[in-house]
């Protein structure tokens, strides 16, 4: 008879997990990508918006930032309230076409990274409307 087992996630000081700060107003990006860093075992806080990562006090202990950029620009303002906090981590900036922002050294470093959404948001929808 097969028994299935399950072997726990590490817990130790070699635990690669990482704690991640996750933002993006569309829940349906926002569920998918907390699903895929969850499955490779890294700590996971989602927010549907910046306003939601400000008022959580354990946002300052994520060691990474994974923010979704709109075209307004405004979500960039989150990395420098984090900052003006105490936060010393790293920002990985998913940014919608039009918006990528530059690397200033001061919001977004060197070793910072920032990705191009790979489509327009919701163009998924194209055709589908009357």
């Amino acid at each position: 008879m097969d028994q299935r087992t399950t072997i726990p996630p590490a817990t130790d000081a070699d635990d690669p997990a990482l704690s991640i700060a996750l933002v993006d107003p569309d829940d349906a990006s926002r569920r998918a990508l907390h699903m895929v860093l969850s499955g490779q075992r890294h700590r996971v806080r989602s927010y549907d918006s910046t306003h939601a990562l400000a008022d959580d006090a354990k946002a300052i202990d994520a060691d990474w930032l994974v923010i979704s950029v709109r075209t307004d620009g405004g979500s960039l303002a989150a990395v420098e309230r984090l900052r003006a906090r105490g936060w010393r981590g790293r920002v990985a900036v998913i940014a919608e076409p039009g918006a990528l922002p530059e690397r200033d050294g001061a919001l977004i470093g060197a070793r910072d990274l920032i990705f191009a959404h790979p489509v327009a948001p919701h163009a998924w929808r194209i055709g589908l409307s009357a």
